[in-house]
């Protein structure tokens, strides 16, 4: 697959134009993910759009799933991994999803302080702290804001604590307005009473209108991990974890649908 060339990744692709936009799926969720805080409006505009042709945004009508390579260390120069981790032990995931959900609803809920009441079941404990001005973000006063979140979780009857950094920012020029997350954990969860582990996750979403009350969501995710003797390069793993996620897009359509948060 086509890659963004290794100039601009060793640069942070701040000197990378529009026309160096990548033209496929891999090259196109690696550049969002890099790009995330020096890509200029217009140049991530760009991307949207080709991410919009490759994935025949105005026709998807049901998910679409791949595979991603992983990440380079070059790739995560402001997401330094723990000491002894490597990134390309982290393989890649893709989901592009159609939602019926306007913009800025969706934003509310990306940005909601309480995950837990609008996600019931998810959390067996949950704590955001915003380090920016939600109210400012969803009034559109700023165009960004960060969190911190740490959680306690079950998975195959197994708990877990971690913590992840969370960031968003929407862009709304060009022909598609967006939202642009990305979040990382910050270091390894911690299982309680297994010796599963929890080493890296990276992920990135883009939500663009295709038409007023029409997203589509893309969202890759690089994942370390393994439990009960499966872990992300399992076709089965990544078939339950892609499915929760088109679960929680479900759930994120009927909030909208409820006019909630």
């Amino acid at each position: 697959m086509q890659r963004l060339p290794t100039l601009c990744l060793l640069l942070g692709l701040a000197a990378c134009r529009v026309d160096d936009a990548p033209q496929d799926l891999d090259g196109a969720m690696h550049a969002a993910w890099t790009g995330f805080d020096v890509l200029e409006d217009d140049e991530v505009a760009a991307l949207v759009d080709t991410l919009h042709a490759l994935v025949s945004g105005d026709t998807l009508d049901e998910d679409l799933r791949g595979a991603l390579s992983p990440l380079v260390v070059e790739e995560l120069a402001d997401v330094t991994p723990s000491a002894g981790q490597d990134p390309a032990d982290a393989p890649g995931m893709l989901l592009v999803n159609p939602m019926a959900c306007a913009l800025e609803d969706l934003a509310a809920a990306l940005i909601h302080q309480d995950q837990d009441e609008l996600y019931p079941g998810v959390y067996l404990e949950y704590e955001r702290v915003h380090d920016g001005d939600a109210e400012a973000f969803l009034a559109g006063e700023t165009d960004r804001i960060g969190w911190v979140s740490d959680m306690r979780l079950e998975i195959l009857g197994a708990e877990y604590t971690e913590q992840v950094r969370g960031d968003v920012r929407r862009v709304s020029s060009g022909a598609r307005p967006f939202v642009w997350a990305r979040l990382w954990l910050t270091e390894p969860a911690e299982f309680v009473d297994s010796d599963w582990t929890f080493e890296q996750d990276y992920q990135i979403e883009l939500f663009w209108e295709r038409a007023p009350g029409e997203l589509v969501h893309a969202y890759g995710i690089w994942r370390e991990m393994s439990v009960g003797g499966l872990s992300a390069e399992d076709e089965g793993f990544v078939n339950v974890t892609l499915n929760n996620m088109v679960d929680w897009d479900a759930q994120t359509v009927a909030l909208c649908a409820e006019g909630r948060p």
